[in-house]
Protein backbone atom coordinates (compact mmCIF):
# COMPACT_ATOMS: atom_id res chain seq x y z
CA UNK A 1 0.00 0.00 0.00
CA UNK A 2 1.03 3.28 -0.83
CA UNK A 3 1.50 6.29 1.96
CA UNK A 4 -0.99 8.77 -0.08
CA UNK A 5 -4.02 6.15 0.04
CA UNK A 6 -3.22 6.10 4.19
CA UNK A 7 -2.24 10.09 4.06
CA UNK A 8 -5.72 10.94 2.25
CA UNK A 9 -7.99 8.40 4.52
CA UNK A 10 -6.45 10.82 7.36
CA UNK A 11 -6.98 14.00 5.76
CA UNK A 12 -10.43 13.11 4.66
CA UNK A 13 -10.78 12.36 8.76
CA UNK A 14 -9.61 15.21 9.95
CA UNK A 15 -12.01 17.46 7.53
CA UNK A 16 -14.72 15.91 8.49
CA UNK A 17 -14.33 16.53 11.80
CA UNK A 18 -13.21 19.73 11.21
CA UNK A 19 -16.62 20.57 9.36
CA UNK A 20 -18.50 18.85 11.78
CA UNK A 21 -17.48 20.69 14.84
CA UNK A 22 -17.53 24.37 12.74
CA UNK A 23 -13.73 25.08 12.20
CA UNK A 24 -13.46 23.88 8.40
CA UNK A 25 -16.35 25.78 6.04
CA UNK A 26 -18.97 24.33 3.53
CA UNK A 27 -16.51 24.96 0.66
CA UNK A 28 -13.74 23.66 2.30
CA UNK A 29 -15.38 19.93 3.10
CA UNK A 30 -17.14 20.45 -0.61
CA UNK A 31 -13.53 20.31 -1.83
CA UNK A 32 -12.84 17.35 0.31
CA UNK A 33 -15.50 15.40 -0.46
CA UNK A 34 -15.57 15.66 -4.06
CA UNK A 35 -11.67 14.42 -3.88
CA UNK A 36 -12.65 11.77 -1.62
CA UNK A 37 -15.68 10.73 -3.83
CA UNK A 38 -13.53 10.34 -6.41
CA UNK A 39 -10.78 7.93 -4.96
CA UNK A 40 -13.06 6.12 -2.91
CA UNK A 41 -14.01 4.49 -6.51
CA UNK A 42 -9.83 3.38 -6.65
CA UNK A 43 -8.53 0.33 -4.45
CA UNK A 44 -5.89 2.16 -3.19
CA UNK A 45 -7.38 4.03 -1.11
CA UNK A 46 -10.41 1.31 -0.51
CA UNK A 47 -7.19 -0.61 1.13
CA UNK A 48 -5.78 2.50 2.89
CA UNK A 49 -9.83 2.66 4.19
CA UNK A 50 -9.46 -0.91 5.16
CA UNK A 51 -6.20 -0.29 7.07
CA UNK A 52 -7.46 2.28 9.34
CA UNK A 53 -11.41 1.79 9.57
CA UNK A 54 -10.83 0.45 13.05
CA UNK A 55 -9.07 3.40 14.34
CA UNK A 56 -12.68 5.11 13.36
CA UNK A 57 -15.98 5.08 14.73
CA UNK A 58 -19.91 6.58 14.85
CA UNK A 59 -20.83 9.27 11.97
CA UNK A 60 -17.41 9.09 9.88
CA UNK A 61 -17.05 5.22 10.00
CA UNK A 62 -20.50 5.14 8.53
CA UNK A 63 -19.99 8.04 6.44
CA UNK A 64 -16.83 6.08 4.96
CA UNK A 65 -18.67 2.36 4.68
CA UNK A 66 -21.47 4.16 2.93
CA UNK A 67 -19.27 5.76 0.32
CA UNK A 68 -17.34 2.54 -0.32
CA UNK A 69 -20.54 0.58 -0.52
CA UNK A 70 -22.45 2.88 -2.89
CA UNK A 71 -19.61 3.53 -4.87
CA UNK A 72 -18.64 1.53 -7.98
CA UNK A 73 -14.66 -0.25 -7.85
CA UNK A 74 -13.14 1.08 -11.06
CA UNK A 75 -8.94 1.21 -12.02
CA UNK A 76 -7.25 4.39 -11.72
CA UNK A 77 -5.69 6.18 -14.43
CA UNK A 78 -1.78 6.06 -14.40
CA UNK A 79 -1.17 8.96 -12.90
CA UNK A 80 2.07 8.70 -13.58
CA UNK A 81 1.88 8.06 -17.00
CA UNK A 82 -0.09 11.31 -17.18
CA UNK A 83 2.47 13.24 -15.15
CA UNK A 84 5.07 11.98 -17.37
CA UNK A 85 3.42 13.64 -20.67
CA UNK A 86 2.58 16.60 -18.95
CA UNK A 87 6.40 17.57 -17.78
CA UNK A 88 7.44 16.24 -21.50
CA UNK A 89 4.59 19.07 -23.20
CA UNK A 90 6.05 21.50 -20.31
CA UNK A 91 9.72 20.89 -21.83
CA UNK A 92 9.09 20.96 -25.08
CA UNK A 93 7.56 24.89 -26.20
CA UNK A 94 9.39 26.59 -28.66
CA UNK A 95 11.83 27.64 -26.15
CA UNK A 96 14.34 30.32 -27.01
CA UNK A 97 17.98 28.91 -26.14
CA UNK A 98 19.61 32.19 -25.82
CA UNK A 99 17.29 32.64 -22.86
CA UNK A 100 18.53 31.53 -19.44
CA UNK A 101 17.22 31.87 -15.81
CA UNK A 102 17.98 34.30 -13.98
CA UNK A 103 20.37 32.83 -11.41
CA UNK A 104 19.34 30.96 -7.85
CA UNK A 105 20.40 33.14 -5.55
CA UNK A 106 23.23 31.69 -3.87
CA UNK A 107 24.60 29.51 -6.68
CA UNK A 108 28.18 30.53 -8.64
Amino acid sequence: MRSIELLCAVLVARSYLQFHAGTLDASGWEADLTALKSMIAYPGLRNAWKFVRHFHSGKFHDFVDGLVQGTKLVQPPDFFAIWTDHMAEAATPNVDPNITAAPIVGSK
